[in-house]
């Protein structure tokens, strides 16, 4: 129960809805704040732990696509990142390093760069030894995806965490997180 409320974001929609919708609170530039707080609460609102993340096709390395919806383990890592950004630079091998010491457990990691080109792209997964991981590129199949708005993908890297059914586990968890996150969900689910 601590988990979901602490990784949730749920407080944040329930405000949203409860309050702002009713313009109970009083403030100086309502049409601004509450427009962007609306907003964000319909970005929120699909992607809160226990729902089930919306699915997207990504281009691999082989020049197919490959789908959220695929991922069937039981610790799946959705990492979404830019090759030049510094802290997704700081945060591969801390990911690598993550999946190798839990290689032959239920896990996958499926990282998803979000722009730039594809060389780019290339020279990231070889540079960071990812080529046991699902990599997609931006180029998505089926429809139009805005990844701050869709996956609320705001600053880089933004992690989620999913189970096999494809329901969120976690969400915008940090990369010093993951292992004692995920100590924490196979102690209770065992």
């Amino acid at each position: 129960m601590f988990i979901k409320q602490t990784l949730n974001g749920g407080g944040f929609v329930y405000m949203a809805k409860k309050y702002f919708p009713t313009k109970h609170i009083n403030i100086i530039d309502r049409s601004t704040l509450y427009y962007n707080f609306i907003k964000k609460t319909h970005t929120l609102k699909p992607l809160l732990v226990d729902k089930t993340i919306p699915d997207l096709g990504v281009l691999n390395t082989k020049g197919k696509f490959n789908f959220i919806h695929e991922l069937n383990k039981d610790f799946n890592i959705i990492f979404f990142y830019l090759p030049s950004c510094g802290h997704c630079k700081e945060a591969a091998p801390k990911l690598k390093a993550f999946y190798d010491s839990h290689k032959n457990e239920s896990i996958s990691i499926m990282p998803i760069s979000t722009e730039e080109s594809e060389a780019d792209w290339l020279k990231f997964i070889n540079d960071y030894q990812w080529q046991d991981f699902t990599n997609g590129y931006g180029a998505v199949v089926s429809r139009n995806v805005n990844y701050s708005k869709d996956y609320d993908v705001k600053t880089t890297p933004t992690i989620y965490v999913i189970d096999k059914t494809h329901k969120i586990i976690a969400r915008r968890i940090g990369i010093n997180d993951i292992e004692p996150f995920y100590k924490l969900y196979q102690k209770q689910n065992k």
